[in-house]
């Protein structure tokens, strides 16, 4: 089976709480740290790269979580991001620094992308380096330059790849009032889920139902039905049918989750990376099992992304020493692998990850510290 691993590496400097961090992904990676440690911080910077795909800096920044004078570490004058990328053959390197403060707004100071197949460019101060299909594109000034160079082959696939990085943060009140929504992907709070699960296949469709029994004990069954043009979710409890409003927050979540698992564009890896914040928040302890096989099984197409600070979640013996992040808060955050002890514990089975957090304080490995 092929490596789902898009993001191979991931560098940040001077991103809200992250002074400095250079981290390993794989596969599926666990957030993991106490509240106020930076996880959120973590993904806010890949969703901002995401962001600055499709708006400019200013758009970019305006909408991350907290005020944009704030997405900028305290007493930086720029925000660094590198990316170690692989992706359907095609892997390499991207990069770029972004300065505020100016009276023209955020700009790029520098801009970076070398592909495995010599193409590349370089942007140093307004001055364009770079492979044949790169000279004679303009440079943008607000916005980033593999945007403009989105439609040539060489970089496209790179531009198309982190445009459509996923960012899941369900929101159990909103989504079932709203009812409609449109579009065949989850949407980030999945207003849309509704239609989502009706374009599922009948196999998928089915292993939804099944586990979302597990987590709401009672339910038969899932329907569908259109109600001026609006896709409407009804759930079956004995001899009646509920809307979503009816059902317990929990339960909405675990059913937006567990569709945004099972959607085709994770099945085949059109989303190249989904990342989920704390997906255990009003689910029952003893259900969390059904949601990291869930996450578990996602992960061998798609990369995936938890945050979390929930021991009932990684209660699993099956879950690989190298997925674990450890995120820590003192002044500033730090991200890191797990200790060395730590992981070989893991692998000998002599304890699992939620053990571990409920037994000990876990922090980075010293080499992960920050610089």
């Amino acid at each position: 089976m092929s490596d789902s691993t898009f993001l191979k590496r991931v560098e940040i400097r001077n991103f809200k709480s992250i002074a400095h961090c250079d981290v390993r992904l794989g596969p599926l990676n666990f957030l993991v740290g106490p509240n106020g440690s930076g996880k959120t911080n973590f993904v806010d910077a890949l969703r901002f790269v995401r962001d600055c795909m499709t708006s400019n800096f200013d758009e970019a920044l305006s909408r991350q979580r907290g005020t944009s004078n704030r997405v900028i570490r305290a007493g930086a004058d720029s925000m660094n991001f590198r990316l170690d990328f692989s992706r359907s053959g095609v892997s390499g390197v991207y990069e770029f620094q972004i300065g505020l403060g100016t009276a023209l707004g955020a700009r790029a100071r520098v801009e970076r992308c070398r592909l495995s197949d010599g193409a590349y460019f370089e942007i140093q101060s307004g001055v364009l380096f770079g492979s044949s299909e790169t000279i004679l594109s303009a440079i943008p000034t607000d916005r980033l330059f593999l945007t403009s160079v989105s439609g040539l082959v060489p970089f496209r696939q790179v531009y198309r790849a982190l445009e459509s990085m996923k960012f899941y943060v369900p929101d159990p009140i909103i989504a079932p009032l709203a009812g409609s929504g449109s579009g065949d992907v989850l949407d980030p709070d999945g207003e849309n889920f509704a239609k989502v699960f009706d374009g599922l296949d009948d196999i998928a469709k089915k292993n939804v139902e099944e586990c979302l029994r597990i987590v709401a004990p009672g339910l038969e069954s899932l329907r569908v039905v259109d109600v001026q043009g609006a896709k409407i979710l009804l759930f079956r409890h004995a001899d009646a049918e509920l809307f979503a409003t009816s059902m317990s927050d929990g339960t909405i979540r675990a059913l937006m989750l567990l569709v945004a698992v099972a959607q085709q564009h994770v099945k085949d890896g059109q989303i190249p990376l989904a990342c989920f914040e704390e997906p255990e928040t009003g689910i029952h302890p003893g259900a969390l099992g059904i949601l990291l096989d869930a996450f578990m099984e996602a992960s061998q197409t798609t990369q995936v992304i938890v945050t979390s600070h929930s021991p009932d979640l990684l209660d699993h013996k099956d879950i690989p020493a190298e997925s674990l992040l450890a995120v820590v808060m003192d002044g500033e955050t730090r991200i890191g692998p797990l200790p060395k002890g730590f992981r070989d514990g893991i692998r000998r089975r002599l304890f699992t990850p939620g053990g571990l957090l409920r037994s000990t304080q876990i922090e980075p490995e010293t080499t992960a510290q920050a610089s």
